[in-house]
């Protein structure tokens, strides 16, 4: 299988980090420590946390405005994702190696040159500063880039035939399942109650707190206003308004309080939610539920999901086949 003959692999968007974040102290230590090994090839954890730091400095850079607990959540998912990532690279770069397959450079030379382009504005000067930085050499660089063309055409030619024919059972299911993707934008009426965790008083006022905004629910659901208990006790912004945070979407909050809200039914009480900092109590005064549009309007749409779903139960059926001729040993912490 010779991969100079198949262009239309080779058309892929490397959106992989541009580069590594310098090692922390810790991760330095930890060059020498094995998370696994593959086929006898060493995956060290330092190759791991490096993996982590890369993957989350290139989401934080697409997603500046993500809160708190979004961060928190992604980089926990980016983690525990990482030490498979990095396996599932190694066994399809070693089945690409065994197939005598062949990158042409060209290929290379193109996928940075749309980096410094798109990401440098064109600027190679800009862009050997900061490789330089990183501490990585253009040849260990232009490898990372020959390795993400080749894991893109691995995974594209094992993912199904050109053509995939979809029936309309598969595509019902696919819309029923996805119906709040296709559904226009939902509005709750939201108002918030919120008692911080800490207090002047220190550390200590930590468990009182939490008792404090367990009796104000407790209060909440035998009767008393939302609308007094927030002006009396609440300490953010929506106080002084009775916790009205006004009629929101669903890209208004973190993901989070969203969720919650948009589960509650208008005039009840949310359970109490640790919130970082905060704990907070929602009600809604009202909710406009989106409406979802008949599958004969959208069906091109769910046409191309269930493609994608398909071509990725493909893909990870080929994957676990290649885990299970390996010899893929993982070891703990």
């Amino acid at each position: 299988m010779k991969f100079t003959s198949i262009t239309t692999l080779l058309t892929l968007t490397c959106t992989g980090a541009l580069f590594h974040l310098p090692l922390t102290s810790k991760a330095a230590d930890e060059v020498n420590g094995i998370a696994a090994t593959v086929n006898g090839e060493v995956v060290t954890k330092a190759e791991v946390s490096g993996a982590v730091m890369t993957q989350v400095q290139l989401w934080l850079f697409q997603n500046q405005t993500a809160t708190a607990a979004d961060r928190d959540a992604k980089i926990k998912e980016i983690q525990a994702a990482a030490l498979k990532d990095l396996v599932d690279r190694k066994l399809i770069l070693a089945e690409f190696k065994t197939k005598g397959g062949v990158i042409k450079r060209q290929y290379i030379d193109q996928a940075v040159d749309r980096i410094v382009r798109d990401r440098f504005k064109g600027d190679r000067k800009k862009f050997n500063e900061e490789l330089q930085k990183s501490g990585l050499t253009f040849p260990d660089f232009r490898k990372i880039q020959e390795e993400q063309i080749i894991v893109g055409a691995m995974r594209s030619q094992n993912s199904g035939g050109r053509i995939m024919v979809n029936t309309p059972k598969q595509r019902q299911a696919v819309y029923q399942k996805n119906r709040s993707q296709f559904a226009s934008e939902s509005f709750v009426k939201l108002r918030m109650l919120s008692i911080p965790k800490k207090t002047s008083e220190g550390p200590a006022a930590a468990s009182s707190q939490k008792a404090l905004i367990k009796e104000i629910r407790k209060k909440l659901l035998d009767g008393a206003e939302f609308a007094t208990m927030a002006k009396t006790y609440s300490q953010d912004s929506f106080a002084s308004e009775g916790g009205s945070a006004g009629t929101i979407g669903k890209d208004a909050l973190n993901k989070k309080i969203t969720d919650v809200a948009f589960s509650l039914e208008p005039r009840k009480v949310s359970q109490v939610i640790d919130d970082g900092s905060d704990w907070r109590l929602l009600y809604l005064d009202a909710k406009q539920e989106g409406k979802t549009p008949p599958l004969s309007e959208v069906h091109e749409q769910v046409d191309k999901m269930v493609t994608q779903e398909k071509r990725q139960k493909i893909v990870e059926d080929w994957l676990k086949r290649l885990r299970k001729d390996a010899d893929v040993r993982i070891f703990g912490n």
